[in-house]
């Protein structure tokens, strides 16, 4: 089956939801959507938050990418479907798509994921936890994001200070912000390049913590903003916004 067929499926494993756009969203609201259907899908799943903490584990998020063919609407209404795949590199899988009502696909996204130990921080591989998805496989689905960009020149820098409001339950800064961050630095042309852009690609390397500022040294390269995110000598993100 192809995914694009995802509306008239019933296959097992598959994770449906449906959402009234309120307003105009922008690529941070896109990673806060694909954040709160994985939450809803992982606590159905018995899975979620409160399972990983009793673990000492959290759920953490390594390669995005987002594939936009239009952005939804003010007042249209998204159906939004979610579906895990193989585990890659120790990593967990997990794919997305969203239509309107009337089956227009508009976006889709791929990810990788791992659990993370609250303490140390470091990364535990999905062959050490005790937690498995059913792999499912459509014709035709998103592939998974890109292990490496090439990088680019990047002659600009900016810098910004972590605020309170950036940061999540698990201690650090929700990945949505990362995407905040680097549309912002399209700049004064950000609003007509948001309706332009086709394709985000990012790499979620280092956590970022209250307290810390973060340097973006960034730069265009034909139709891509290439951005990195550095805390002292350590690179935290990297992310590639194609339009």
């Amino acid at each position: 089956m192809d995914y694009c067929e995802l509306k008239n499926s019933d296959i097992k494993g598959v994770y449906k939801d449906t959402m009234l756009i309120a307003r105009q969203y922008a690529l941070g609201d896109i990673a806060r959507i694909l954040q709160s259907v994985t939450g809803k899908n992982l606590d159905e799943l018995g899975i979620g938050y409160y399972f990983l903490k009793a673990k000492n584990l959290i759920w953490v998020i390594c390669f995005l990418d987002i594939s936009i063919k239009r952005m939804p609407e003010e007042g249209e209404v998204m159906e939004i479907y979610s579906w895990p795949g193989k585990n890659r590199f120790g990593m967990y899988s997990r794919r997305y798509a969203m239509f309107s009502a009337e089956g227009e696909c508009l976006i889709t996204s791929t990810s990788l994921f791992s659990t993370v130990d609250k303490n140390t921080r470091k990364l535990i591989s999905s062959a050490e936890v005790s937690i498995q998805f059913p792999v499912i496989e459509f014709t035709g689905e998103p592939a998974l994001p890109d292990m490496k960009k090439k990088e680019i020149r990047t002659p600009f820098k900016q810098q910004h200070a972590v605020s309170i409001h950036e940061i999540d339950r698990n201690d650090h800064v929700n990945n949505s912000f990362y995407l905040d961050w680097s549309e912002n630095l399209m700049g004064d042309s950000a609003d007509i390049m948001a309706e332009k852009i086709k394709r985000v690609w990012i790499n979620y390397a280092r956590e970022i913590r209250m307290g810390e500022t973060v340097v973006f040294q960034y730069g265009w390269d034909n139709d891509a903003l290439f951005v990195k995110g550095m805390v002292g000598e350590d690179n935290c993100f990297k992310a590639q916004i194609s339009v």
